[in-house]
């Protein structure tokens, strides 16, 4: 097969532009959420700087000690907003994806009935998902910092080492998107089995979801980067505004981008990983070869092939829902 057959661009656009009923609600949440936000940072940074400045060391401390404050609680909501509410629509979207990609089907009409109830038929406990989301997220921090270490061991510039780490940190950004899709794929197989299968296969096949990474990366997030610099320089003269309207127009500036990311680039770069990584594991079964690598370089791999580790986790998640 040549490279041709790996890039798989033209069916993710396809899948795209036929579930633009999960884009658009998804947008819309983000839009609803980030609006929130944009309102919210921007009351904050104009109590904090107009009520405590920046005039001296110490009101400089307080109103970044503030900020930090307002900032640190408003992550925490958003982890929730994006736990429970988020993950279940992304799921949905998912389910939609991976039965286009199995049937070459998609219906306009009902999608979204379709979406959602493939998600309450296969997922009868939603802890057992979120133990195996964390652990999958553990996987990937750890092949962040194997990445650094590696650059550092050989001596590349940081910005390159930045540059490869941000292309394969989006080829595993979404690995438990793309191992969700696997597991709808596997009608009635124990979830904890697909999740441990499906890992095994996204790493055998880590160069053609790495190359479909980089070439999305370099085109979406040039053109974010490009976007925004034209936005943030051009969009308001902004060194004519003073300091408290310079730090609104900032949160407004972040909040656009963000809002455009995650509500219509986010989805895209998902169903691209997805799409190569389905396509590319067609037919092919774990190997014990890259079992055992895994076993050897990952904890969070380790623990989600453990039984004990497994059932114990899932007891207190359950414990907690």
């Amino acid at each position: 097969m040549g490279l041709k057959e790996h890039i798989h661009f033209k069916d993710v656009a396809k899948i795209y532009i036929l579930t633009w009923q999960f884009i658009l609600i998804r947008f819309l949440l983000m839009l609803v959420f980030i609006g929130i936000a944009i309102v919210y940072f921007s009351s904050v940074f104009g109590i904090v700087l107009s009520q405590i400045g920046v005039e001296n060391l110490i009101s400089t401390l307080l109103s970044i000690g503030s900020i930090s404050t307002a900032t640190y609680l408003y992550w925490h909501i958003y982890k929730l907003f994006s736990k429970y509410v988020l993950y279940l629509f992304k799921g949905a979207h998912i389910a939609v994806v991976t039965n286009y990609i199995q049937t070459g089907k998609v219906s306009q009409k009902s999608q979204l009935i379709y979406g959602f109830k493939t998600m309450k038929d296969k997922f009868l406990s939603v802890s057992v998902l979120f133990v195996v989301h964390a652990l999958l997220e553990t996987v990937l921090k750890e092949a962040h910092t194997r990445l650094m270490k590696l650059g550092d061991w050989a001596k590349l510039p940081k910005a390159l080492t930045y540059v490869i780490s941000g292309t394969i940190n989006t080829a595993i950004a979404f690995i438990d998107e793309a191992i969700l899709a696997y597991m709808f794929t596997r009608k009635n197989e124990d979830a904890l089995k697909s999740a441990k299968d499906g890992l095994v296969l996204y790493v055998k096949n880590w160069l053609w979801i790495l190359l479909t990474a980089a070439i999305l990366s370099i085109i979406v997030y040039g053109t974010m980067a490009a976007a925004g610099i034209f936005i943030y320089f051009e969009g308001i003269p902004f060194s004519s505004l003073d300091l408290i309207l310079q730090s609104m127009y900032s949160v407004l500036t972040v909040g656009i981008v963000i809002i455009l990311y995650s509500g219509l680039v986010q989805p895209l770069l998902e169903i691209a990983i997805i799409v190569t990584y389905l396509k590319e594991i067609k037919g092919q079964s774990p190997d014990i070869g890259t079992v055992e690598w895994l076993k050897e370089n990952s904890k969070g791999f380790r623990d989600l092939a453990s039984t004990k580790v497994m059932e114990k986790l899932i007891g207190g998640a359950k414990s907690l829902s």
